[in-house]
């Protein structure tokens, strides 16, 4: 528990004089007179430069800037982006964005600390976590509770309709997924669309277009995953970590996970013990590992039980394999209905 504290610490300290860094940096190249402010709201004589936390957020905002620009994810392809520690180069490049948009929830808890400073700054930021009804992280949370169906599907149409939450930043206890449900994600893009039209009314028609198309591309993947999960015979999967909460409170099924929100937490022998006694009673057939992280506990699991492995993929990455092949979060959606529909054995 010391070394574990002292590294926290020490993790805290590095993280601290980053920040430093980049606020002087920045300082520095404005008091030099160099181009670090950002267009006046209006005024686009460049093309748009927004910077995303990680991938599916940049892939999302991708869409909404269209051609007006680009959009850059600061944890690389083939990271995990949970405890992902950022350099001065990452910082610079977040307060010389156009849009700064982070995930929040705990997902991207260094990005969280940087954003009174970015505020102070004139570098204009986007917490998701903030346009979404977010669900408890805790396996026992009860997430069949009606008002928070009911607040999902408001939010879900563009409204951003929240009750309170209480603190969705510092206790951990809330799901940061959210971008694997597409009703979820349509949220996400209507809100980066309503910030980038704040920040550049001119180019307001276009961004909604963008949006417009990208929440219809949305719209027919929830079409799909409704049909492809309508008729199973069976309604519970395991998986590595707890990432698919918002997938199962869409669609209907239940979760098991080995681990909690931090994939690279392991479950206790007593968990192991739960689960495999619980896989062998309900003769679930395959055990979900991820891409991004080792399959080992998944595997072992798997040889406990006579099950086997399949993939299921959180999204909160690409491998650079993969982006070369041209996979990303439209595909991998795909992948995840075929696999589910496979371990819930759809018809």
């Amino acid at each position: 528990m010391y070394i574990l504290s002292s590294m926290k610490k020490i993790i805290g300290i590095a993280l601290v004089i980053v920040f430093g860094c980049a606020a002087y940096f920045w300082n520095t190249d404005k008091e030099r007179g160099e181009e670090v402010a950002f267009p006046a709201v209006g005024n686009v004589e460049r093309p748009v430069q927004v910077v995303a936390t990680f991938y599916p957020i940049r892939e999302l905002a991708a869409g909404v800037v269209g051609n007006l620009g680009g959009v850059e994810a600061i944890v690389p392809a083939g990271m995990e982006p949970h405890d992902y520690e950022p350099s001065i180069g990452d910082i610079k490049k977040i307060y010389d964005a156009d849009l700064f948009l982070l995930n929040g929830a705990g997902m991207d808890a260094w990005a969280e600390k940087l954003t009174s400073d970015l505020r102070s700054k004139g570098v204009p930021s986007l917490r998701l976590a903030d346009k979404v009804i977010l669900l408890k992280s805790d396996e026992n949370s009860g997430h069949e509770d009606e008002h928070v169906k009911e607040s999902v599907e408001l939010v879900g149409m563009g409204s951003i309709a929240r009750e309170e939450q209480g603190d969705v930043n510092e206790h951990g206890e809330w799901d940061p997924h959210f971008w694997l449900d597409p009703i979820s994600a349509r949220s996400l893009v209507y809100a980066i669309s309503e910030s980038l039209s704040q920040r550049f009314p001119e180019n307001h028609t276009q961004f909604q277009a963008n949006a417009e198309r990208t929440v219809q591309k949305l719209e027919v993947l929830d079409s799909e995953y409704q049909t492809g999960l309508a008729l199973c015979s069976k309604n519970e999967v395991v998986t590595s970590h707890d990432a698919f909460r918002y997938l199962a409170h869409r669609y209907g099924f239940k979760t098991h996970a080995l681990a909690g929100i931090s994939p690279e937490e392991e479950p206790s022998p007593k968990r192991l013990a739960e689960l495999a006694a619980e896989v062998k009673e309900e003769k679930i057939k395959f055990i979900f590992f991820e891409t991004l992280v080792s399959p080992r506990i998944a595997e072992t699991l798997a040889r406990e039980t006579g099950a086997r492995t399949l993939v299921f993929n959180p999204i909160e990455g690409v491998t650079a394999e993969e982006s070369a092949a041209g996979i990303g979060y439209w595909s991998l959606m795909q992948d995840n209905l075929s696999a589910l529909q496979k371990a819930l054995e759809c018809k």
